[in-house]
């Protein structure tokens, strides 16, 4: 899923970089919100009110995404990303490469 803003996404990852003295290889726990329904445009859709559904994914993924944090922690990257990506429900944790702007 691509960022609905981009530009402030690349900023802060330049930012990150930065702080890594210019090493862009670099593990990252990325949760989603998925895709609109339909032709829904992706600003409203980020921006609307969460249902009660919605907050419970939205929870859950959190859950998850803090697991997911302290498995990596504890374990490494390598160990984590197979238990976490196994299902391909959260594609949580990958190394990678980006450009240096």
């Amino acid at each position: 899923m691509v960022p609905i803003n981009l530009v402030a996404s690349l900023d802060m990852l330049k930012s990150v970089i930065y702080h890594f003295r210019d090493n862009s290889e670099f593990p990252r726990l990325r949760i989603g919100i998925g895709k609109p329904p339909g032709q829904m445009d992706p600003k409203a859709f980020l921006l609307q009110k969460f249902n009660a559904t919605a907050r419970q994914r939205i929870d859950e993924a959190l859950h998850e995404g803090v697991d997911a944090l302290k498995h990596l922690l504890s374990k490494g990257l390598e160990v984590s990303a197979k238990r976490f990506n196994k299902e391909q429900k959260y594609k949580h944790l990958r190394v990678q490469t980006l450009p240096v702007w």
